[in-house]
C-alpha cells in the first residue's frame, strides 16, 4: 500500500502543487520553508482527518484563502483508491473515499496505516505521560476499530462525569445514585481499554528492546511497562471511592485518561 499521487490546493504553504510518488522509499529535499514537512502532513490528513502538528484545521489554509482540498490515490493491492480531504472556512471539514463523504471520521481510521516520525517525538521521552497515552491511543485505533469507539465514548462519559461534579461543587449537594450509574458505564470502557493498551506495551516491548539494543551496542537494556492509577481488577465501585477527593479536585482523578 501506497500513496501514487498527492494534489494540495491552498494547503499551508502550498497553492497549488501536484505530486507522485514510488512505491519504493521517496526522498524530498528543499531549502527551509519550502513546505517540505507541510506534503507529511497533508498525507497525514488523509489517514487520520486531521494535522500532526495542530488542532486548529484553519491554520491548514492558504493566506487569505476559504478553503483547502487534499487529494491522494492509494494504491493498495493493485487498485488505486481516491481519498480526499476538504475544508471550507469558517471551519467545516469533510472527509471523502472513492467521492463518498464519511458521516463520522472515525470510520476512515485504519484504511490508511501511518506512523509520522518528526524530532518533537522526543516529548514521548520527556513530557508527561499524557503524551505516551496519546501515542499508544493513535496507534491502537489504527488496527482496532472498536477500541477507538471505547476511547470516543469513554471520553465522553467522563466529560460529563466532570460537569456533574462542577454542578456538584457549585449546588453543595451530590447525587450519588446518579455518580453510581454512570460509574457502572464508565467502569467496562475504562477495563477494556486498560486492557488493550497493556497487550500493546506487551507486543512492543521486544521489538523496542530489540533496537534499543542495536543503538546502544548492546550496552544497555531497556524495560517499558504501562502503569496507571486505574485498577482493572476491582469493580467500578473504585470510582465511586474517589468521589471525594473528586470533589475537592473538581474533576475525576481515577480512570485511564
Amino acid at each position: 500500500m501506497y500513496f501514487q499521487k498527492l494534489s494540495l490546493l491552498n494547503f499551508k504553504n502550498h497553492k497549488d502543487l501536484s505530486l507522485e510518488f514510488s512505491s519504493q522509499i521517496n526522498c524530498i529535499y528543499g531549502k527551509n520553508g519550502v513546505g517540505k514537512t507541510n506534503i507529511l502532513d497533508a498525507l497525514h490528513y488523509l489517514a487520520l482527518c486531521k494535522s500532526y502538528f495542530h488542532h486548529n484545521d484553519i491554520q491548514s489554509v492558504f493566506h487569505d484563502e476559504n478553503m483547502m482540498m487534499i487529494s491522494g490515490e492509494l494504491n493498495k493491492s493493485e487498485y488505486t483508491y481516491r481519498v480526499s480531504c476538504s475544508l471550507q472556512k469558517p471551519g467545516k471539514k469533510s472527509m471523502f473515499w472513492e467521492k463518498a463523504a464519511y458521516e463520522k471520521f472515525s470510520e476512515h481510521i485504519g484504511k490508511i496505516p501511518l506512523v509520522m516520525i518528526t524530532p518533537g517525538d522526543i516529548n514521548l521521552l520527556i513530557e508527561g505521560s499524557e503524551e505516551r497515552r496519546k501515542f499508544i491511543d493513535a496507534t491502537i485505533s489504527q488496527i482496532d476499530r472498536n477500541y477507538l469507539r471505547d476511547l470516543q465514548n469513554y471520553a465522553a462519559l467522563i466529560v460529563q462525569r466532570n460537569a456533574q461534579i462542577k454542578k456538584f461543587n457549585e449546588q453543595h449537594r451530590v447525587d450519588r445514585v446518579f455518580i453510581e450509574i454512570m460509574d457502572e458505564r464508565i467502569y467496562p470502557l475504562a477495563k477494556k481499554i486498560h486492557e488493550k493498551r497493556a497487550e500493546f506495551i506487551k507486543e512492543l516491548w521486544p521489538l523496542f528492546s530489540k533496537f534499543y539494543s542495536f543503538i546502544s551496542g548492546d550496552e544497555e537494556s531497556v524495560e517499558i511497562n504501562y502503569v496507571s492509577n486505574f485498577n482493572p481488577e476491582m469493580d467500578a465501585k473504585q470510582f465511586v471511592n474517589s468521589l471525594e477527593k473528586d470533589l475537592q479536585l473538581n474533576r475525576t482523578q481515577i480512570g485511564i485518561h
